[in-house]
């Protein structure tokens, strides 16, 4: 029996849920019935889309998102990938044990958490989720966190390079997307090679003998029928795929090879050691951070061993880096899963164990702006689009949030089924919210309700929401909350 992810509360007419209940210490026939009448809860197969949440500060919403996030992983196999840039999600890790103790609704003041299960049973449920915090900080000694450690080979070469000298900016690209399918054929013909792959790319390009032969210098370096054996060795044993399928593989593999050697060797007829060097200078002073990592990409892609990974932007200062970090993130998760859906072509539908990747991003209009100012902006709002326009069919879904519904990118909103209103006070926001779906004359009432809304409310439009609009109050997160609001003592 599919399990269903439990969302939030019904509410009555007074936008009211059940009060002075604690379902958790109810007799579980009891506890069901009560269950089906009053808890909202989604089939997984409605989140298959992308959602847009619409929130002002405040509203409630990281409790609401962090819900989501914990009823997907607990009750799917699909995977959450999350862009943290306010440090909302950097303790999910940890469960709150305080949150139990004040399990109840007070109507009066019109707020409150009812839980569904007891403390003990979601911790033991918490405990099986392969997670992970990836941060620029020194880990915690408690565990779960990790170094965050971005591929350098996985940055786009369209964010690097000056914007103001087109040709100084084209060459360091050329030389980024040559040093790094140089670093993927490193990785496919000698896996266990642990050297610095920018220091490898520059002995290369100064050992070449000429540009005239480039392409039988390269067949002869990295002969095309082994560098396929090993590549398609390399993906069937990161993706546990049965033997009878090597000879699918090994067939793939001859035209990945042979394109990757093709590529390179028509980009290094136009570079020398000159042009090198300058696309070297710049990596260098990008890979002091400590965030970046010149080491053999994997040529295999194969998928992260997390359910739920949070990445840290909120720790890392400079906004040139988080963009580069965010925007390695998001493709290499997207090349990831096409690789995957273009081999499952080949495989039995049992063999088929795909899971499905959500891809949830906090201030999404800081990412993806409505108006782009510089090049960078657009490599990112781009390649945000492609997913929203064909992620579906990889198995990728955005799960956008913004308190600016006005400066988000109209393009990816309208591709989002799924809309959550919360608490907004701004009717020019809310007109955007609306007009950014198409609402009817209904729907736009319906919305209009938000403005007076109490914290915690949600009014759910499309797969998610069913038939016709419904407000719900969001049941509480049960990890713990890394953000909070600027404390009221200070006075």
């Amino acid at each position: 029996m599919t399990k269903r992810l439990g969302i939030g509360w019904r509410l009555d007419a007074a936008l009211m849920p059940p009060c002075d209940v604690r379902p958790e210490e109810m007799p579980s026939s009891t506890k069901r019935s009560f269950l089906k009448t009053h808890l909202y809860s989604l089939e997984p197969s409605q989140m298959m889309t992308h959602s847009l949440v619409v929130a002002q500060s405040r509203s409630g919403k990281s409790f609401f998102l962090g819900r989501v996030v914990e009823e997907l992983v607990l009750a799917t196999r699909g995977r959450a990938l999350v862009l943290d840039p306010n440090g909302d999600f950097l303790r999910i890790t940890d469960v709150n044990d305080d949150i139990w103790s004040d399990s109840g609704y007070d109507s009066g003041a019109q707020r409150g958490f009812i839980h569904t299960e007891r403390q003990a049973s979601f911790s033991t449920q918490w405990k099986r989720i392969s997670k992970d915090v990836r941060t620029p900080r020194i880990a915690s000694s408690g565990g779960g966190e990790s170094p965050l450690e971005v591929p350098w080979f996985g940055v786009s070469p369209g964010l690097l390079g000056p914007k103001d000298d087109s040709e100084r900016e084209l060459r360091i690209q050329q030389s980024h997307r040559a040093a790094t399918i140089h670093a993927v054929i490193e990785a496919i013909a000698s896996p266990t090679d642990g050297r610095n792959q920018l220091d490898a790319f520059r002995q290369f390009i100064d050992g070449l003998a000429g540009r005239q032969e480039i392409e039988r210098e390269l067949a002869t370096r990295f002969p095309p029928d082994s560098l396929a054996k090993n590549l398609a060795s390399q993906k069937m044993k990161a993706r546990s795929i049965k033997a009878k399928y090597s000879g699918v593989y090994e067939g793939l593999a001859q035209v990945e090879a042979r394109n990757l050697l093709r590529e390179l060797g028509l980009l290094l007829r136009h570079l020398g050691p000159l042009e090198v060097r300058e696309y070297l200078v710049l990596a260098t002073r990008y890979l002091t951070s400590g965030i970046f990592t010149t080491a053999s990409p994997k040529a295999s892609s194969s998928a992260s061993s997390r359910q739920l990974e949070v990445i840290d932007l909120l720790t890392i200062r400079d906004a040139e880096e988080r963009l580069l970090v965010a925007a390695a993130t998001i493709d290499a998760e997207f090349q990831r899963l096409r690789a995957e859906k273009n081999e499952a072509m080949f495989l039995a539908e049992s063999d088929d164990l795909r899971t499905p990747t959500f891809l949830v991003i906090d201030e999404a209009h800081n990412l993806i702006p409505r108006d782009c100012e510089g090049s960078r902006s657009l490599v990112i709002r781009d390649l945000i689009r492609s997913i929203a326009a064909e992620g579906r069919k990889f198995g990728l879904f955005l799960l956008l949030v913004t308190q600016r519904p006005d400066k988000i990118d109209g393009q990816v909103a309208s591709e989002c089924e799924n809309l959550a209103v919360m608490r907004m006070k701004s009717n020019e926001s809310l007109n955007d919210a609306a007009g950014l779906f198409g609402l009817d004359a209904a729907g736009r009432n319906a919305i209009e309700a938000c403005r007076g809304f109490p914290k915690g409310r949600a009014l759910l439009f499309g797969p998610w929401g069913g038939a016709t609009p419904i407000t719900i109050l969001a049941a509480p997160r049960r990890t713990v909350q890394g953000g909070r609001d600027f404390p009221a003592n200070w006075y």
